[in-house]
């Protein structure tokens, strides 16, 4: 949130924290392959809401605004910041202030907006996901972490953490992200065409 927007997020219970978890849990839940009959029955979309089994109408309804809101309020405020002069830097901050008098402000305004959007959303519900499988791996493999570790301690110094220079150093330890990337990935990579197609053309 702070690179995107140059907001601090709150320890608990932040606003745009929580907005973004409810519309990302919006995504993933309309995302399950068959979990709606248009997934299959494509003409669904065209009955009208208070039709039996348009219930999805009613849910995309209530979706679209959170999707609105989770770009929308953060991006407002960060403006609001940036308005005021004591704006952090930020992807927002340098963005908005590179736009020039010729450019078409309206047109890279929703592109700033939704890129910085993007930022926050998507790596926050992968990363947490990988973060869990990592530590369940760990647990279920201790011989595992512990050929990791003795890797880390071999090459890093002590009281240092590894860098991305160290990657070539550390091979098991490479290998080990991947094969959790690779066991369970952090993002359904099953989705039916026709969910994708509706989403897009929808």
């Amino acid at each position: 949130m702070e690179s995107a927007y140059g907001i601090d997020v709150l320890p608990q219970n932040d606003p745009y924290v929580n907005l973004a978890e409810r519309a990302i849990h919006s995504i993933a839940y309309a995302l399950v392959p068959g979990r709606f009959l248009v997934d299959s029955l494509p003409m669904l979309k065209y009955i009208p809401g208070w039709f039996p089994g348009a219930g999805f109408q009613r849910l995309a309804k209530e979706w679209k605004v959170l999707a609105r809101d989770m770009m929308e309020k953060p991006y407002a405020e960060a403006k609001l910041k940036i308005a005021s002069g004591n704006a952090p830097h930020s992807f927002t901050a340098i963005a908005l202030k590179s736009l020039d008098d010729h450019d078409d402000k309206e047109y890279h305004e929703s592109v700033i907006k939704g890129t910085a959007g993007t930022m926050y959303t998507a790596a926050s519900d992968t990363t947490v996901s990988a973060l869990i499988t990592f530590f369940l791996a760990m647990l279920a493999n201790p011989e595992a972490q512990k050929k990791a570790q003795a890797e880390i301690d071999s090459v890093i110094q002590r009281g240092h953490l590894p860098d991305f220079d160290d990657e070539s150093s550390l091979p098991y330890v490479t290998a080990l992200f991947m094969e959790v990337l690779r066991w369970q990935p952090a993002t359904p990579i099953g989705e039916s065409l026709d969910s994708l197609y509706h989403a897009v053309t929808s």
